[in-house]
């Protein structure tokens, strides 16, 4: 999964969901700011049914983008991931709560292994 959170173009072309539709998804490719993954993991269900209405993601649910927002936060090896991820730890989903302990217990093995091979550091 990468840092994807959600679909790719081939997803897009074969999806039942979408038959006829042009390429793309309108609502979105008209979005001038891309959300960080950090701004992502914050956001609330209002938010979320707001931000999305009326495009692919939001069928995909909120507790599931923010599954997959955490997945990819812990695959990035960015520190800066750290805090939207433990406050995602209060958040009352299992779901994401599950994938959140995941990512961080992932990103503490990833910087910690990158400290141990910074030149300078002894092993």
């Amino acid at each position: 999964m990468g840092n994807w959170v959600f679909g790719c173009d081939v997803c897009q072309e074969v999806c039942p969901w979408n038959g006829d539709l042009p390429s793309g998804d309108p609502p979105l490719s008209q979005t001038t700011a891309v959300p960080e993954l950090g701004e992502l993991m914050r956001m609330d269900r209002a938010t979320f049914a707001q931000c999305f209405a009326g495009t692919a993601v939001r069928r995909t649910g909120w507790s599931r983008l923010l599954r997959n927002v955490a997945v990819a936060l812990g695959n990035s090896g960015d520190s800066r991931a750290v805090g939207p991820l433990r406050e995602a730890l209060a958040i009352p989903d299992p779901l994401i709560q599950e994938h959140a302990r995941w990512a961080l217990d992932r990103l503490a093995s990833t910087l910690a292994e990158a400290r141990s091979e910074a030149p300078g550091c002894s092993s």
